[in-house]
């Protein structure tokens, strides 16, 4: 049921997203776009928090107001509209703005004008949030778990957003574009064992990321010639674990990249493609 998203962030992300609550504040405009973005994905529960009665204006910006709801609380009137979005995630109000609730959730959305003192009082319960386990001695010890904590405004024409995931978090993918693909027309047998490629139509004509890591498939021969090699690269040049980290020396020509020592592989027969391998980081 969720291939689309898989097909679209990959199978790492959409696990992440079916387990998030999110607890937005604010249903303006921003903050109703979001609850809709993220309950449409499939995440597992959203908290909406925003008690102010609807006025004439919020009909303007927020999709679930109707003159009807003039009056009413703005969360409590979007809280059934959103949750026919998807039945499977968990859509409620919550009556109050406290720690008790904050901490409830994987992350926190403000949307809506808040003085500086209480969004930094926020923030800093999120990113100091802790929670208690039994450690491998049986002992209970806190255990550092921060909130997630966003804060987006628009003011006509600008806008800006502030995210805190905590003081480090994994980067998956550095900049959100697809891997890109190229064609194998030569790889030598050298110490700085040199790739030549070309880039197949329908693919952009930029370079590879500095560095970057790549995973080769189809190449035909560059087997392993020694039992070394072989628990080092697997079977051949296709199989290596984690794939083959690049990079380049000065003179080297166009469309080419090195992946180091191929001496202790057999000689490149024909065929083959390479693909980028986004590596994670830490940040």
């Amino acid at each position: 049921k969720y291939s689309r998203q898989i097909a679209t962030m990959g199978l790492a992300a959409v696990r992440k997203l079916v387990k998030m609550k999110v607890l937005i504040v604010g249903m303006g405009g921003t903050g109703v776009e979001t609850a809709k973005n993220v309950i449409l994905q499939g995440t597992r529960a959203v908290t909406l928090f925003d008690p102010a009665p609807t006025e004439m204006r919020d009909l303007g910006v927020n999709f679930c107001l109707s003159e009807a709801d003039v009056g009413k609380p703005r969360d409590g009137v979007c809280v059934p509209k959103l949750q026919e979005l998807n039945k499977e995630c968990l859509v409620s109000a919550a009556p109050e703005l406290t720690e008790a609730v904050v901490a409830d959730h994987t992350i926190l959305i403000i949307t809506t004008p808040m003085p500086k003192n209480e969004l930094i009082k926020w923030n800093e319960f999120c990113r100091s949030f802790s929670v208690t386990q039994v450690d491998a001695s049986g002992t209970l010890a806190q255990v550092s778990a921060p909130i997630s904590f966003m804060y987006c405004f628009t003011g006509g024409a600008f806008g800006s957003v502030f995210v805190d995931l905590g003081d480090k978090h994994m980067v998956l993918d550095p900049n959100g574009e697809r891997p890109m693909v190229r064609i194998v027309t030569e790889i030598t047998n050298d110490e700085e064992g040199l790739v030549r490629f070309v880039i197949p139509d329908g693919e952009k004509a930029e370079s590879l990321p500095e560095g970057c890591s790549i995973e080769f498939e189809d190449v035909e021969g560059m087997f392993c010639t020694d039992e070394a090699t072989f628990e080092t690269n697997g079977v051949n040049i296709n199989k290596r674990p984690g794939g083959w980290r690049t990079y380049r020396k000065k003179g080297d020509p166009f469309g080419t990249l090195r992946i180091g020592d191929t001496t202790k592989l057999s000689p490149y027969m024909g065929g083959g493609t390479f693909t980028e391998k986004k590596t994670p980081t830490e940040a």
